[in-house]
């Protein structure tokens, strides 16, 4: 099966996973739950089903058995047969899931789209768009909305305004890096330093 990249660091690592098989492919290698596939069948779209199915493949390749995920309100997944933290996303053709022992991670995956123009000014700021080069604009916004989402995640926290709570420094774009954030929650102000990759395929961006 298409495990396709790790990233470690030292308080944990992301694992892509490229979709690449069938849901049959899948459960007839997968020892999938009960609840799990009850869950799978009621979904309508086969890509809801590849996904939902192949993020407990990734998983279930960690901890070696298969994985039993709760999921708060928030929607925050939460993995009950294991020490591992986790954080997922999943877009078109991938899914990534971040792990840690040690804090909560919060991950985000998305696909080179245009789709960010027109939902641009609903998270980049003002001083975000001051920096940003209007030749490559496509490129950074599609990045930090990658960037925005894993933090939004690692956040778990009602209310938040991406363009005004979660704002990124100003930085130069590469194929990975680090950008540092301020992120303004609960009357207070934490800086986080979130990495990032780019390839042909996707966006990723990470906190662990």
């Amino acid at each position: 099966m298409p495990l396709i990249n790790t990233i470690n660091h030292n308080n944990g690592f992301v694992k892509v996973w490229k979709i690449e098989e069938t849901v049959d492919e899948i459960l007839a290698e997968l020892q999938v739950s009960d609840d799990d596939l009850q869950k799978v069948n009621s979904f309508k779209l086969v890509k809801r089903k590849l996904e939902f199915l192949c993020t407990r493949c990734l998983i279930s390749e960690v901890i070696g058995v298969y994985p039993k995920i709760s999921y708060l309100d928030s929607g925050k997944p939460i993995l009950e047969n294991s020490e591992y933290i986790i954080s997922i996303s999943h877009t078109n053709g991938f899914v990534a899931v971040a792990f840690t022992t040690n804090g909560v991670p919060g991950v985000d995956i998305e696909y080179p789209s245009d789709r960010v123009m027109k939902i641009a000014q609903r998270f980049i700021s003002a001083d975000e768009d001051l920096f940003i080069p209007v030749a490559d604009n496509n490129k950074y916004y599609s990045l930090i909305w990658c960037i925005k989402e894993a933090l939004y995640k690692l956040l778990d926290t009602e209310g938040v305004i991406f363009n005004e709570d979660l704002l990124c420094k100003p930085f130069v774009i590469s194929n990975q890096g680090i950008v540092n954030t301020s992120v303004f929650v609960n009357d207070s102000t934490e800086y986080l330093n979130i990495h990032y990759l780019i390839t042909p395929e996707y966006y990723l961006a990470y906190k662990i």
